[in-house]
C-alpha cells in the first residue's frame, strides 16, 4: 500500500510540473543510461522528445573516423534534452586534390587523421590561351592544411573564360556557388565533393586564373543582415611600438550599425596592443550585448606587427569576447619572411575560439556583407603570380569596406607586385574616401599610381614618430614624409602634395576615432616635429 501511495504521489508531482513525455521516439532510438536534464519550460508544457537536432548541445558521442556516425540526444521543440538517442549523419571525407603543373587534376585524398581513402580523378583542364605557369600555394608537408594550386593562362578572351566555366559545370560536375563582377572582370566560385574552384578573368590583363583547392573552403555570405541603429565608427589604434621595440604595427577597429565590430590586424604580441582593442570593444558595445561581438577579424598577412596581438588578445580575453569569424588567405609556402611552419599555429589559435568560423580562402573579387557594410576583396597573394614576390608584404589581403555611404581601403603591407595587379581593376572598384597607407610608408610599398587611382581624401598612416629600433631614438616619420630619404620620396611625395588629400592622420598622434561618414576638418597635418619632441625619451 505504501508503494502504491508513493507511486501515485510521484505521478501527481510530474503532472503538475508538466514534464510527462507525450510520446516515445521512433524505432531508431537507442536506450542509454543518461538522465533527462532538469525541465526549463513553462508550466503546463508537455515535452515531446522527437526533435533530431545535430548540434554540440545534444551530442552524446562524437564520430572520429570517416563513415562513422555521432550519437545525439532527442530533444523537445522547447530545447529540452531527452534521455533517448539517435544516430546522426555519417562523417564525410574532406578532400585535398593534387594538380599537375600542366592542369591535370590527378587525385583526391581524404585529409582526416587516420583516413587513407583516395580517388583517382585524371581530369584535364581545357586549354585556352597560353599556360603561363602554375603556382603551388602549399608545400607537400602541409597538404592536409592547404593543397591549392593556381594556373595562369594568358592571351585569353572572355569566351575562353566562359569555356572554363562550362567545363567545371559539365565535365567536373561542379555547382556554381557564387559569381562576382568588377567592371569587365569576372569571378566565379564552383564546388563539388572533391574540390573548390575559383576562376577569375581580368579583361585588361587578358588572363584567366584557375584556383583549385580544398572541398571544404568556406564562402562568406553575401546576405546583408540589415543596418542597425548605431552610428558606425572607425578607430585607428596607436600601436605601442615602444613596448614592442619596433617601428611598424597596424590595428583598426570598426563598429558596425548593429553594434558588432570588425577588427583589422591588431598590432604586436603585447599586452598593451591587446588591451587597446579590448578597451574600445568594451567601452562601445551596446547595452543589450552581454559581451563585445567581433563579427569579423581580418588578418592582412602574417607579419608579427600585424597578427601578433591576436595571440595576446586570445590569451587574455577569449572568455570575455565573442568572435564570429576570421577572414584571411595565407600561403603555405615560403614567401620572403613568411614561413608555412607558422601558419598552422595561427590557424589553430583562431580555431580555439568557440563558435568562430574560419574563412581561410578570401579571393580577389569576392563580395560579402555585415550589418550595413559590404566587403570587396581587391587583391591577395594569389594574384601576384607570375610576377615575383618582392617580400612577404606582397601576401597581404587587400580589401574595401563600404559603410555609411563611404569607402575605406585597407592595403596592409602591399608592395609593387600587388599594387601592379590592382591597376587592372576598374577605377570605381578601388576608389575610396579613406585609405590606409601601405607598408607604413616605408620602402617597397604600393606605387603612387595606385594611390592616385584610389584618390582618397583621408589617409591613415600607421607609423610612429620615434625610432624605437634605435638607441638614439631619432625621428622615423618626418624624414619619410618630407622626402629627405631618397628611396621613399616618390610615393610619399604624392601623398604629401595631392590636392585631393584633405587629412593625414598618423598612428602616433594617438588612437583616433572617426565617426562615419567622416568629413575631414581642421589642419591637414599635425605638427610632426612637436609631437616627436613630446614623445621621444
Amino acid at each position: 500500500m505504501k508503494r502504491l501511495f508513493a507511486l501515485l504521489l510521484l505521478l501527481s508531482l510530474l503532472c503538475l510540473a508538466g514534464c510527462l513525455e507525450s510520446e516515445t521516439p521512433d524505432e531508431t532510438t537507442i536506450d542509454t543510461a543518461a538522465t533527462t536534464a532538469e525541465p526549463t519550460s513553462a508550466p503546463g508544457h508537455v515535452h515531446s522528445f522527437t526533435q533530431k537536432v545535430q548540434s554540440e548541445q545534444y551530442l552524446l558521442r562524437g564520430a572520429t573516423t570517416c563513415g562513422s556516425r555521432p550519437t545525439y540526444y532527442f530533444s523537445c521543440a522547447c530545447g529540452e534534452k531527452g534521455d533517448k538517442t539517435f544516430k546522426g549523419d555519417a562523417v564525410q571525407h574532406i578532400y585535398s586534390v593534387s594538380v599537375s603543373d600542366n592542369g591535370l587534376i590527378e587525385t583526391a585524398k581524404c585529409t582526416r587523421e587516420g583516413c587513407t581513402h583516395s580517388e583517382t580523378l585524371n581530369m584535364m583542364l581545357p586549354t585556352a590561351g597560353t599556360l603561363k605557369g602554375a603556382f603551388s600555394c602549399s608545400k607537400s608537408d602541409y597538404r592536409n592544411r592547404d593543397c591549392a594550386k593556381i594556373l595562369v593562362y594568358e592571351n585569353c578572351q572572355r569566351t575562353d573564360f566562359d569555356n572554363y566555366t562550362r567545363w567545371f559545370q559539365q565535365t567536373a560536375g561542379c555547382e556554381r556557388k557564387q559569381a562576382y563582377q568588377l567592371g569587365d572582370n569576372r569571378y566565379i566560385l564552383y564546388k563539388n565533393d572533391k574540390f573548390t574552384a575559383y576562376l577569375s578573368y581580368l579583361a585588361g590583363e587578358g588572363a584567366v586564373r584557375v584556383y583549385i583547392g580544398r572541398a571544404d573552403d568556406l564562402i562568406p555570405s553575401r546576405l546583408d543582415p540589415g543596418a542597425g541603429q548605431i552610428t558606425p565608427a572607425l578607430w585607428q589604434i596607436n600601436v605601442d611600438c615602444k613596448a614592442a621595440g619596433y617601428n611598424g604595427g597596424m590595428s583598426y577597429v570598426l563598429q558596425l550599425s548593429d553594434g558588432k565590430f570588425i577588427v583589422v590586424d591588431g598590432g604586436y604580441d603585447t599586452k598593451e596592443d591587446a588591451a587597446s582593442i579590448y578597451k574600445i570593444l568594451t567601452e562601445n558595445k551596446p547595452a543589450n550585448h552581454e559581451q563585445p561581438i567581433i563579427a569579423g577579424w581580418f588578418i592582412t598577412h602574417l607579419h608579427i606587427d600585424h597578427i601578433g596581438a591576436l595571440r595576446n588578445f586570445t590569451n587574455r580575453y577569449k572568455d570575455k569576447v565573442k568572435v564570429e569569424g576570421f577572414y584571411y588567405n595565407f600561403p603555405y609556402v615560403t614567401v620572403g619572411d613568411i614561413y608555412p611552419s607558422n601558419n598552422g599555429t595561427w590557424e589553430d589559435l583562431m580555431a580555439s575560439w568557440e563558435g568562430a568560423t574560419l574563412y581561410r580562402k578570401l579571393h580577389s573579387g569576392m563580395q560579402f556583407s555585415f550589418a550595413g557594410a559590404k566587403i570587396t576583396v581587391l587583391c591577395t597573394f594569389e594574384d601576384v603570380y607570375p610576377l615575383n614576390f618582392n617580400s612577404g608584404n606582397d601576401t597581404s589581403t587587400v580589401f574595401k569596406i563600404e559603410i555609411a555611404g563611404q569607402k575605406i581601403v585597407f592595403l596592409g603591407d602591399a608592395e609593387y607586385g600587388e599594387s601592379d595587379r590592382m591597376m587592372y581593376l576598374p577605377d570605381d572598384a578601388v576608389k575610396a574616401d579613406i585609405m590606409q597607407y601601405a607598408h607604413h610608408g616605408y620602402d617597397k610599398q604600393a606605387r603612387s599610381n595606385l594611390y592616385q587611382k584610389i584618390d582618397p581624401s583621408v589617409v591613415l598612416w600607421p607609423m610612429p614618430f620615434v625610432n624605437w629600433e634605435s638607441d638614439s631614438h631619432g625621428e622615423v616619420f618626418r624624414p619619410r614624409y618630407e622626402g629627405t630619404i631618397t628611396n621613399r620620396h616618390k610615393e610619399n611625395e604624392w601623398i604629401r602634395n595631392a590636392d585631393s588629400v584633405k587629412k593625414i592622420i598618423v598612428m602616433a598622434e594617438g588612437t583616433t576615432k572617426l565617426d562615419l561618414p567622416y568629413t575631414p576638418t581642421g589642419p591637414r597635418n599635425a605638427d610632426y616635429e612637436a609631437l616627436y619632441e613630446e614623445q621621444k625619451p
